[in-house]
């Protein structure tokens, strides 16, 4: 990198050092030159070099940010991480007291099917019971506990 010799406040560089120092690839560093309207000039070698301002500023930034960046979405990842791990065992021991709740219902549907069939006995039985009798004899029966 030469510094800028007219004192322009820039410096004389390659289209892959700006892409470099940006942080970009070497289109976009081409699109920038012709977009910004960038001096150029050829060195003895032949090789194309631009008079980008400030140039030495932006490379140690972008390398910072990147640098912040990855810090930040690796903590973000172990918390996502810690999160998902919470929610699993949530998620199972919701699914253990759903399990328990249903085989709850089942017992009950069970336990009120079997008292329905005795019900449906006993009144089968009471009936057949007082059939042949008259109303004074059944309700004799009833008082003595028959």
């Amino acid at each position: 990198m030469a510094d800028d010799p007219d004192g322009d406040g820039g410096q004389w560089l390659t289209i892959l050092e700006i892409a470099e120092a940006r942080g970009i690839s070497e289109q976009s560093a081409g699109r920038t030159i012709r977009r910004k309207k960038w001096r150029r000039q050829p060195d003895n070698q032949g090789t194309v070099r631009y008079l980008v301002p400030d140039a030495g500023r932006t490379k140690e930034p972008v390398r910072r940010n990147n640098a912040d960046m990855v810090a930040g979405l690796l903590s973000t990842i172990e918390i996502l991480r810690e999160q998902l791990k919470r929610e699993a065992a949530r998620a199972d021991s919701t699914e253990s007291e759903l399990s328990a709740a249903h085989d709850a219902v089942e017992r009950a549907q069970r336990e009120a099917q079997d008292a329905r069939g005795r019900l449906d006995e006993l009144t089968k039985a009471h009936f057949e019971a007082g059939k042949g009798r008259g109303l004074l004899a059944r309700l004799m029966a009833a008082w003595r506990g028959e």
